[in-house]
C-alpha cells in the first residue's frame, strides 16, 4: 500500500455559497436531480437538497414561531422603559407570552419602533400646545 493519490479529484463543497460553481445546486427534493443521484458522495446533489429543504423548513418554522410571539405580545408591555430609558423591572407585563418573548428576544425592535413613534408624537403635541399657549414665544419653538 503505497501513500500516492489515486485519480483525479473532485473537489468537495459544501452549501456555503462562497465556492464558484457551474450549476445550481437543487433547492429541495422536488428537484429531479435529487431522484437521479446514484452515486453518493459527501457533496451530491441529493445530500445538497435534503440539506437545504430542512434548512427552508427550519427557516419557515423559526419565523412562524416568531410571528406567532409577536402577535401574542401585541398591545403588551413587554418591554417598558423609565424616563432614563432603562429598563423598568416593575412595569413591565407579567404574563407567560411575554417573559418567553424577553428570553428568547423576541419583539424587542418592533416594541421600540412603536415606543419611538409614540414618544415623536407626544413631543410634537407638547410643542404645539406651546404654541397655541403662549403665542409670544413661538418664535424660539424648535420645530
Amino acid at each position: 500500500m503505497s501513500g500516492e493519490l489515486v485519480g483525479p479529484l473532485r473537489r468537495i463543497y459544501f452549501n456555503d455559497f462562497d465556492a464558484h460553481r457551474g450549476y445550481d445546486l437543487p433547492k429541495n427534493t422536488m428537484d429531479l436531480r435529487y431522484t437521479a443521484c446514484a452515486s453518493h458522495h459527501p457533496a451530491c446533489d441529493c445530500r445538497e437538497a435534503s440539506i437545504s429543504e430542512a434548512f427552508g423548513e427550519h427557516m419557515a418554522e423559526n419565523r412562524e414561531m416568531y410571528d406567532a410571539i409577536v402577535d401574542a405580545i401585541k398591545g403588551h408591555n413587554t418591554y417598558p422603559t423609565d424616563a432614563y430609558g432603562r429598563a423598568d423591572e416593575f412595569a413591565r407585563c407579567k404574563c407567560q407570552a411575554c417573559d418567553l418573548a424577553r428570553k428568547l428576544h423576541v419583539g424587542y425592535w418592533q416594541d421600540k419602533d412603536e415606543r419611538t413613534a409614540h414618544y415623536e408624537r407626544v413631543d410634537a403635541e407638547h410643542w404645539q400646545r406651546i404654541a397655541r399657549d403662549y403665542p409670544q414665544y413661538t418664535d424660539e419653538v424648535p420645530f
